[in-house]
């Protein structure tokens, strides 16, 4: 074996967006999307959070989680469910 930790791709709790994926992330939110879902997150991070308490004009928003927390008054719909529960049945309708 390699004998070296093995680091995944992917965002590690406390850790920022890297700086690419940041740029991609607020020129997407250039053009107000018509729904932005928050899935299974606290949204404790300022860059997750912003859409969902002040969403571009015309965006609907949704939190799909099995835990109320600090971003549930925010948003239009709740979903108290896990993701494994509700994005199957999303991505079917």
């Amino acid at each position: 074996c390699c004998q070296e930790v093995l680091r995944p791709d992917i965002v590690l709790f406390g850790e920022m967006l890297p700086q690419a994926a940041m740029v991609r992330y607020q020129k997407v939110l250039e053009t107000p999307p018509d729904l932005i879902v928050s899935v299974g997150t606290s949204a404790m991070f300022p860059y997750i959070a912003g859409p969902i308490v002040h969403p571009p004009q015309g965006s609907r928003t949704i939190d799909i989680n099995p835990e109320n927390h600090d971003l549930t008054p925010y948003v239009d719909l709740h979903l108290d469910c896990t993701a494994c529960e509700a994005l199957p049945i999303i991505a079917a309708a």
